[in-house]
């Protein structure tokens, strides 16, 4: 479910900061 959550809270905040926020995130995670 946490992920689940986290890939909705990454794709959002792709949306609204930009796809840099969002590549920050996805390394973070370790993808």
């Amino acid at each position: 479910m946490l992920d689940f959550l986290f890939g909705l809270l990454s794709h959002d905040l792709g949306i609204d900061l930009g796809t840099t926020h969002t590549f920050v995130l996805v390394r973070g995670k370790g993808i």
